[in-house]
């Protein structure tokens, strides 16, 4: 401390001495001419132009020194200090212990991790000395080669926005389409699209004649439907007709003029988006590099004016007020930097805003420019203003410029004030300008990885998109030129192509340019939440955290370019799917249907297709490692189980590729002793399954592959004798094995034939034994057949034949794949568009319509999935003859796709019976005149349930009531009743005489008349009802009397309490009520009320007797009474059921519904029940007839005979030509519903039959696809050799011995042209095969 007083005593008298040596060494010459250099030029113009008054007012006096000022007290010249107590024992001074004297220990250790975190996060990065300065070469190169690439990407970006653009202006430009709106539309002559005139001059004319031809369908279409029948549904067909013409006139007028706006707004949303791609990646950099000239500008800005310690920001001087900011030994060791951090860092504030320019942050940070802190202190008079007046020479005079005289290194900091004698230092500390930030080297690296992915990964993401788009839109052109043409003619193919061309480009652009700024959004803030999650929940060191961070940004990267471009497909995919079923709906209803391309439905496919050609190559590449995985880890219990046979053949070829000579023949060597081995230990009688012979034919097959190769005499010549050798065995084999088969056929026939001539069981017994034998000749034969195709491999003989059979189903595989996919895809918008019909009320014409379009497009995918599986296995069984598997093979699939139609036929007959069309319409028709009798029925069974339901209740009412319809006292409240029903009619025939006797008006007269009428009703209707009350006997006379006296007392009820309603209301109104008006009113109403009890109980009562047929039942008899009553109830409610149910069938077969099976049992049950009636009805009129005509007779006999019976003769005469006419109707309307039973019967016997004649089809196509999946089968296990393909075999086997004996060994050469075409086939087999998997 003292030695530093002494220096400084020392350079204030020097200072003195050689002022102007020192005022000339302050000049600095400043060669960066950045952003720093002009706001300090602007710094000094303000000051210069400030007053010397004003810059005194400037000064503080009270100004507090900054920390790094109080290290430099506390340092000797260029002394290292630690950071923190811990790091020592010793006592020495320590940053934290140096500011925590003054400071407090809080302030200490905070500025200590500042300081540290400068330094160890890269964000200050400084040099001292030379060496720092070379190895500071070998990183700008790094940032070079890495800068370079992020570069290039936001320029490429540029250049995208610059492509988007100009495409905008081009597609304005070129928009041709507004001229073919009016007929005098013509392009200028400026336009260079101007030589398209002829064609728009045409379009023109074909428009002309489309208008022609609407305006003629219009007027047919009219036409028709004024000579249509009233049977025939004029609505639809006006309506269909209708729409046809409104979407001609669309396709000829509307398709130019929407294309024209459509290209216009498609023009001014591209360039509404201007700056699209570089707005995503432009602010990537400022998120991990520091701008360290901006940092210390904006920390130097923001104590501009301040006083006090402000002014020194609490003593860092520099910015540092921020969260993320360590502010403990353990936060800089743990922590890692974020972007919020850096962004404050760049910026001075927290919301991000005034970032820098991306690509200027790049270049500063791999160019590695730097400056030093004495242009710091110069550019911003930090000395000058620090000072309180110009002659302060022992002032303090760097309060702030300390600061940027530290060196921070990983463990210490060093106050560096100029350079020692005979050193390498600097000058001066030299200042990185821009810096990538991490914790530690190895995390500035992650950080630089990170920056790296995210720019190029968004690059990648957008130039994809940009690419499909562009695709999408040079379709888009060819599509609406083409349909363009149509349209002019008004068809509305054209038209649905035009609309489905826009709104398939439309979706594709929007979608893109929507895409891409939430792939940004989503990588930034899950980066940004990982990185805050990490820092403050994990316990780890930085680097650990920094790696976590750099593995999660990595993977939400690449699943979020994913999920970007595979969902946007997924998009594509729903609208062509949805707009699809929109114009197969409009389409359907309007009669445009296609009969040939559906054009509309074609351009969103083709659009569909070429926007997915923008993308799919690069999502396939970036889901490749998923398919892998998948793979690998689908293999690994396969390969575990011992089924991983065709790995280890991958694993074997690879090995023989890379290996030496040697270790080839070994390999080789080996295999083959094993498969000798294996074949010692195989029976030849017994019977490989397809898969392991195809397994042991392919050994062979390399086995016979690699013998044909060798080109020696000897060589070729053994070859061809064991070739011959294998052949002749497997003629032998071949003729054994047809013999085998013919006998196996021959006995399973002969059993056949027993079963259906009914032959005894021992019969069949002896015939399945015969089965059972020349069965296992068969699998003897067919083993020793699959010994000579294995043997015939080995030498090579059958490998055209092997490796065409590959190369053939390999073919056929990747087709039904193919057709697989494009059935499911059909079957799912079938069903999407059935549930839409349902939706919008379909008619039944309509959804079985569809249904039959859906049974054909699950055919269509069963089908493709059996030639899908059979051709796997036929590939995997290695056949020697691929047209004889190939025609087998057809055979079953054919057979497959019988049974499935015969399940179907079956399914149907079960339902419906399998009808005929004709046999249809007699049912309808037969059903529709039958309609009216049942329903008449219907009604009946309905009243009868409901009478019976209404005994029921009165047998309770009874049952409640001492088991008695009157008690004593009932009928003694009756009897007081029909008395008073005696005094109202006095009283009204006393009212009536006093009237006329008072000279009552008419209308009183009559009115008083009416009423006596009434009493005089009312009484004789009580005295009815007293007369049955008292025998014991109920009329329907009776019954309907009490009716009308209910009636008549509910009125005269509702007329007193009418009358009360009033008087409340008087009174309540203020009006004086008397008290004798008030009783009588309620006198009546009492009266009334007591009338309605007793008239209603009495009409109980009477229907309790009606039920029981008498007044009073015993217990026994009650029993009975409801149990009778029950059996009525279920009687008619069977009977309402059952003709209920016949007449909804009906009402549904006569709106068009299906004919089923139950409905035609449902309306036979009616048909019964109707007969059963009109043969009643008719019995009964004949009856009655027979007696008329008797009594008809009778009185002409007597009327013969003299006496006077002519009126009767007459009126006699009358009845029986009336019940004549009745009996004919009767029995006309009996035969009619005895035919319609036979027209039923003979339905329901036809529906039998057909149910029957589709089972026994069934049964029938299941045996055919038994047999031939039965042969099928044993042709894989054999290999498919024929006795022709074997004598084939020999020919060429001679011929190759000719051309042996006459070219000798030039004759190899037509060997290896050969083996050369067996391998290409060989390799495009496997080829497709392992795509399959992929």
């Amino acid at each position: 401390m003292i030695l530093r007083i002494v220096n400084k005593a020392i350079v204030s008298v020097l200072l003195v001495l050689t002022l102007c040596v020192v005022s000339g060494g302050l000049v600095h010459t400043f060669s960066d001419q950045s952003q720093i250099n002009h706001i300090a030029q602007a710094s000094d113009d303000d000051d210069g132009n400030a007053s010397d008054d004003e810059k005194k007012s400037k000064k503080d006096k009270e100004t507090n020194r900054s920390y790094a000022s109080k290290l430099f007290d506390e340092t000797d010249k260029n002394q290292s200090m630690m950071y923190f107590n811990s790091q020592t024992s010793s006592g020495v001074p320590t940053v934290e212990s140096t500011i925590s004297k003054d400071s407090g220990k809080q302030n200490g250790e905070s500025y200590a991790a500042f300081l540290n975190t400068l330094g160890k996060w890269n964000i200050y990065n400084t040099y001292t000395s030379q060496l720092d300065a070379g190895v500071g070469i070998v990183g700008k190169i790094m940032r070079g080669s890495v800068g370079v690439v992020i570069l290039g990407c936001l320029y490429l970006m540029d250049g995208l926005d610059g492509l988007l653009q100009i495409t905008a202006d081009l597609v304005g430009y070129l928009n041709v389409f507004s001229y073919l709106v009016d007929d005098s539309g013509n392009i200028p002559k400026s336009n260079p699209m101007h030589v398209l005139q002829p064609i728009v001059n045409l379009y023109h004319q074909f428009n002309v004649f489309a208008k022609i031809g609407l305006s003629i369908l219009l007027g047919f279409i009219l036409f028709r439907v004024a000579i249509m029948g009233t049977k025939v549904s004029k609505g639809r067909y006006l309506g269909r007709g209708l729409s046809k013409v409104v979407i001609g006139i669309l396709a000829a007028t509307v398709a130019p003029l929407a294309l024209s706006a459509f290209f216009g707004v498609f023009s001014d949303m591209i360039k509404s988006d201007d700056g699209y791609a570089k707005s995503s990646v432009d602010k990537i950099p400022s998120r991990y590099i520091v701008d360290d000239r901006r940092y210390i500008d904006k920390s130097l800005t923001y104590l501009k004016g301040k006083k006090n310690n402000d002014a020194v920001n609490g003593g860092y001087v520099l910015n540092h007020d921020n969260p993320d900011m360590p502010k403990t030994q353990k936060d800089v060791k743990n922590k890692i930097p974020t972007k919020n951090l850096v962004n404050y860092l760049n910026t001075g504030n927290s919301n991000g805003k005034d970032a820098p320019s991306g690509k200027d942050l790049v270049w500063k940070w791999m160019t590695g420019d730097t400056f030093t802190a004495d242009d710091v202190d110069s550019m911003y008079s930090l000395s000058k203003d620090d000072k309180s007046s110009w002659w302060a020479l022992w002032e303090n005079d760097e309060k702030r410029a300390f600061q940027f005289k530290l060196a921070y290194g990983p463990d210490s900091v060093k106050t560096f004030d100029g350079k020692d004698p005979f050193s390498l230092d600097l000058n001066g500390v030299s200042i990185q300008s821009a810096s990538l930030a991490g914790n530690g080297p190895m995390g500035v690296a992650l950080n630089g990885i990170k920056m790296s992915s995210v720019v190029v990964g968004t690059t990648f993401v957008c130039v994809t998109l940009i690419l499909s788009i562009f695709l999408a839109l040079i379709k888009s052109l060819g599509l609406i030129v083409s349909n363009l043409g149509l349209a002019s003619f008004g068809t509305p193919q054209g038209f649905f192509g035009i609309l489905a061309t826009i709104i398939m480009l439309s979706v594709s652009w929007i979608s893109a340019l929507m895409i891409l700024p939430v792939f940004t959004s989503i990588t930034d803030q899950v980066d940004t939440l990982m990185t805050n999650g990490i820092n403050d929940q994990l316990d780890m060191g930085g680097l650990g955290k920094q790696t976590i961070s750099t593995a999660g940004l990595l993977f939400t990267l690449w699943f979020s370019a994913i999920f970007a471009i595979k969902g946007r497909g997924a998009l594509m995919n729903g609208i062509q799917d949805f707009f699809k079923s929109v114009i197969d709906r409009v389409s359907s209803y309007t009669g445009t249907r296609s009969t040939g391309r559906n054009k509309g439905a074609e351009a969103l496919s083709q659009m569909n297709n070429a926007d997915k050609a923008g993308y799919q190559n690069n999502l396939d590449r970036m889901t490749a490692p998923i398919s892998k995985s998948r793979d690998a880890l689908s293999n690994i219990p396969a390969a575990a189980m011992g089924y991983g046979a065709g790995k280890f053949d991958d694993a074997v070829s690879s090995i023989k590729e890379k290996g030496a000579d040697a270790g080839r023949a070994g390999l080789g060597k080996a295999k083959e002793t094993a498969n000798n081995l294996k074949n010692r230990m195989t029976s030849d009688e017994e019977v490989n399954e397809s898969d392991s012979q195809g397994s042991d034919i392919q050994d062979q097959f390399n086995k016979g592959f690699n013998a044909m190769g060798k080109s020696g005499l000897s060589d070729m010549q053994k070859n061809l004798d064991d070739q011959e050798s294998s052949v002749d065995k497997a003629q032998a084999n071949q003729q054994e094995l047809d013999d085998a088969k013919q006998g196996l056929d021959d006995a399973r026939e002969h059993y056949d034939d027993l079963e259906k001539n009914g032959a005894s069981k021992s019969e069949l017994a002896q015939s399945q034994e015969d089965i059972d034998k020349a069965q296992d000749r068969y699998d003897k034969a067919l083993a020793n057949s699959q010994s000579s195709a294995r043997n015939m491999a080995g030498t090579g003989v059958s490998a055209d034949g092997i490796a065409e059979g590959k190369k053939s189903t390999a073919d056929d595989f990747q087709k039904a794949n193919r057709d697989v996919a494009n059935a499911k895809n059909d079957l799912e918008s079938l069903r999407a568009e059935r549930k839409q019909m349902e939706d919008a009320n379909a008619t039944p014409e309509e959804l079985a319509g569809i249904d039959q379009d859906i049974n054909q497009a699950e055919d269509r995918l069963a089908t493709a999935q059996d030639r899908q599986a059979l051709a796997k296995d036929a590939y995997s069984a290695s056949i020697g003859n691929p047209q004889n598997e190939k025609d087998s093979r057809n055979d079953v699939v054919a057979a497959r796709q019988a049974e499935r139609e015969a399940k179907r036929n079956v399914a149907s007959a079960q339902e419906t019976g399998n009808l005929s069309p004709k046999e249809q319409d007699t049912v309808r028709k037969t059903a529709g005149a039958m309609s009216d009798s049942v329903s008449t029925l219907k009604n009946n069974a309905q009243k009868d349930l409901t009478q019976a339901e209404e005994a029921r209740g009165a047998l309770q009412y009874m049952a409640n009531n001492h088991n008695q319809a009157f008690t004593d006292t009932d009928k003694q409240g009756y009897a007081s009743f029909v008395e008073q029903t005696g005094a109202s009619v006095d009283e009204a025939k006393q009212q009536l005489a006093d009237g006329k006797k008072n000279g009552a008006s008419k209308s009183q007269i009559a009115a008083l008349s009416q009423r006596v009428m009434d009493a005089n009703k009312l009484q004789a209707g009580a005295q009815t009802v007293m007369g049955a009350i008292n025998s014991g006997r109920v009329s329907q006379q009776a019954l309907t009397a009490q009716q009308q006296i209910v009636q008549s007392v509910a009125q005269e009820q509702a007329q007193a309490e009418q009358e009360m309603t009033s008087l409340n209301q008087a009174a309540g109104n203020g009006e004086t009520i008397s008290r004798g008006t008030f009783n009588r009113v309620q006198s009546n109403l009492n009266a009334s009320n007591q009338k309605m009890k007793v008239a209603n109980k009495t009409l109980s009562s009477l229907h309790a007797m009606k039920a029981a047929g008498t007044n009073q039942l015993s217990g026994s008899q009650m029993d009975q009474a409801q149990q009778r009553v029950e059996h009525q109830i279920e009687d008619a409610q069977a009977s309402y059921t059952t003709l209920n149910d016949a007449s909804n069938a009906i009402n549904h077969v006569n709106t068009g519904g299906a004919i089923t099976r139950d409905s035609l049992l449902k309306i036979v049950n009616g048909q019964k029940m109707a007969q059963q009636s009109t043969a009643a009805t008719a019995e009964s009129k004949r009856t009655e007839f027979n007696k008329i005509g008797s009594k008809l007779a009778s009185l002409k006999t007597q009327l013969a005979n003299g006496k006077p019976v002519s009126h009767e003769v007459q009126r006699m005469q009358n009845n029986y030509e009336q019940i004549e006419k009745e009996l004919t109707r009767a029995e006309n309307q009996d035969k009619a519903v005895r035919t319609s039973g036979q027209t039923f019967r003979s339905a329901g016997r036809s529906m039998i039959s057909n149910l029957k004649a589709a089972q026994d089809d069934l049964k029938v196509k299941q045996s055919v696809k038994s047999s031939r999946e039965r042969d099928y089968s044993n042709l894989l296990k054999s290999g498919g050799y024929t006795k022709e393909q074997l004598a084939d075999f020999k020919k060429d086997i001679s011929n190759q011995r000719e051309n042996l004996d006459k070219y000798g060994r030039n004759y190899a050469r037509e060997r290896r042209d050969r083996l050369s075409n067996i391998k290409t086939n060989i390799d495009r087999a496997n080829s497709i095969m392992k795509d399959s998997k992929n």
